[in-house]
């Protein structure tokens, strides 16, 4: 049993560092707040941590663990390089917006997944980087409406005449 285990433990290591490409991704803060309605902007650098190899970002993908979540990787595509030189860093660029639906409930949405597209040419979608983030629902405050300043006005002049009359 010992036998068996120790190689296959050893196969999925080695397959998953297989499949981990070059590229690194660094948030600013993976851990966002908003309420229902809110638009969330998850900011970051990206890093190619291959010592040999061009990296060209042709894509990216993202997995939410809600429907009451969506991605808008749109600003990826405006922000990000098209190909980053080996051990290239970006500046810090939006990656990506999380849309929360107005009906969404409040609560903790963990290990939503991203993953950054491309490879060793602009024609290849190969998975060359992936993280995750999380996003908190809070509730709204509840507002109160406030009386008008023009009444308070009117109420406060009534009190004085009465109490002078």
């Amino acid at each position: 049993m010992k036998r068996l285990f120790i190689p296959t433990l050893f196969s999925a290591i080695l397959a998953s560092a297989a499949l981990a490409g070059p590229l690194q991704i660094d948030f600013v803060n993976s851990t966002l707040s908003g309420t229902a309605g809110d638009t969330l902007v998850y900011t970051g650098t990206i890093t190619n941590t291959s010592l040999t190899d061009t990296v060209f970002l042709t894509g990216v993908s993202a997995t939410s663990v809600s429907p009451f979540l969506n991605f808008d990787t749109l600003p990826f595509f405006f922000d990000a390089p098209g190909s980053l030189d080996p051990g290239q860093i970006t500046a810090q660029i939006d990656l990506f917006h999380l849309l929360i639906d107005p009906a969404a409930p409040a609560g903790p949405f963990v290990n939503n997944s991203i993953f950054i597209l491309g490879g060793p040419d602009n024609l290849s979608f190969d998975i060359q980087g992936d993280a995750t983030v999380d996003a908190i629902v809070v509730s709204a405050a509840s507002t109160v409406p406030e009386p008008s300043p023009v009444l308070l006005l009117f109420i406060g002049a009534g009190l004085l005449a009465l109490l002078r009359g």
